[in-house]
């Protein structure tokens, strides 16, 4: 293939990809929305009401973490997430931000629950569900401390009913 070929299929090849990195950021968001719930057996996040919701006894409000657990959060997603989220969490490219308004946006009234399967269903790209409950549960801890969550003296567990019943609230009270 000559040169001025390899050019035109360099450039074609550019907007595909930049097509695909856009269209994944919809395609992720509606995932979430739509099929997530439904093959993870999590809550209903259309607005329907879900008897986890109801059963919601905690707020992120609450300190439902402790500070070593953060800190174990955030070693793992120095070594897993990073990449694409980025070091200041903020995202990048298709990885989407996971602090301050990119945060609340995406998980305002849903429930850690939610978090975790969703989190647990897809990252790390390219291997979902290949780190230990444990760790999911440190990475969301790690996640409710960058975004001003209080620390609290009781570790989250990975006991997903138990996750449920504790909601992600922009707005303490």
């Amino acid at each position: 293939m000559k040169k001025g070929g390899l050019i035109i299929l360099a450039l074609c090849l550019v907007s595909v990809l930049a097509l695909v990195v856009n269209r994944r950021a919809t395609v992720q968001d509606s995932f979430d929305a739509a099929v997530a719930p439904a093959v993870l057996g999590a809550p209903d996040s259309l607005g329907v009401p879900d008897s986890t919701r109801e059963q919601a006894t905690k707020s992120v409000w609450d300190g439902v973490y402790t500070e070593e657990q953060a800190t174990r959060g955030e070693d793992v997603y120095r070594a897993e997430c990073q990449l694409c989220h980025l070091k200041d969490l903020r995202g990048g490219g298709f990885a989407s931000g996971l602090v301050n308004g990119a945060f609340t946006t995406r998980w305002n009234g849903r429930n850690l629950g939610d978090l975790y399967a969703i989190t647990r269903s897809t990252m790390p790209q390219g291997a979902p569900a290949s780190l230990s409950p444990q760790e999911y549960v440190d990475i969301a801890a790690f996640l409710l401390k960058a975004n001003g969550y209080p620390v609290g003296e009781e570790e989250l567990s990975p006991d997903r009913p138990t996750l449920e019943r504790v909601i992600i609230a922009e707005e303490q009270g």
